[in-house]
């Protein structure tokens, strides 16, 4: 008996927080060989930032390369451009311009924050340094920009990333109120594998304390 075999299609995640009912996107099985369905699927859905953790085994050019080269060129109907590549301490920042060859069609700019390496817990600084800069760029949650991520770790990393921006976009929302434990409660609901132990939840408190001593940052409260 012949058995047809069927094509796997990508398991996307999808996460609320602050009532925004799409502030996060997981993408849990995607290739390195869908670039043309990655760039239509941040078109469709209206994004602006990925955040992507990659394993050591995928080498420091990888999570570039399928994206778009510098120089620019076609990725299959997108034309599709690395503009601006910079390194921080811990993690990458590519910004790309992109549009559909089609008539109309705006040009779009798009970043990816790509943090390299093992999935040990990162420290304080470097983590608060990756939400700060994603905040820059984008400052906000919000269902029509949901935030993509990319992460084969099983939330090791990005777990703490989406509960740390969920609890800093409260924190400036609501002029400085705290609620870290009703962050990681809620995103647990909707994902287990989010916060995987108790020192990971010390991460989230220690980079909270951080953000608000920052100077210039309570005085905004």
């Amino acid at each position: 008996m012949n058995i047809k075999a069927t094509e796997t299609k990508p398991q996307n995640i999808v996460l609320s927080a602050l009532g925004e009912s799409r502030a996060f996107i997981v993408l849990t099985s995607l290739h390195d060989d869908t670039s043309e369905n990655i760039w239509s699927f941040v078109g469709r859905q209206g994004c602006k930032t990925m955040i992507e953790f990659s394993k050591p085994s995928d080498g420091s050019h990888k999570a570039d390369t399928y994206l778009g080269q510098k120089e620019g060129g076609r990725v299959g109907r997108y034309y599709v451009t690395l503009t601006e590549k910079r390194n921080n301490r811990g993690f990458e920042e590519r910004k790309y311009s992109y549009k559909e060859d089609t008539k109309g069609s705006s040009l779009k700019g798009f970043k990816q924050f790509h943090v390299p390496g093992r999935n040990d817990d990162p420290d304080r600084q470097s983590i608060l340094d990756l939400i700060e800069a994603i905040l820059t760029w984008q400052n906000q949650l919000s269902t029509d920009t949901p935030i993509l991520i990319k992460d084969g770790s099983n939330f090791h990393r990005s777990g703490l990333v989406v509960v740390l921006l969920s609890e800093i976009c409260r924190i400036v929302k609501h002029e400085g109120q705290i609620n870290l434990v009703e962050t990681v409660v809620s995103m647990k609901h909707q994902e287990k594998h989010i916060i995987h132990s108790a020192a990971q939840l010390r991460i989230c408190y220690d980079t909270i304390l951080a953000y608000v001593q920052k100077p210039g940052i309570h005085q905004n409260f």
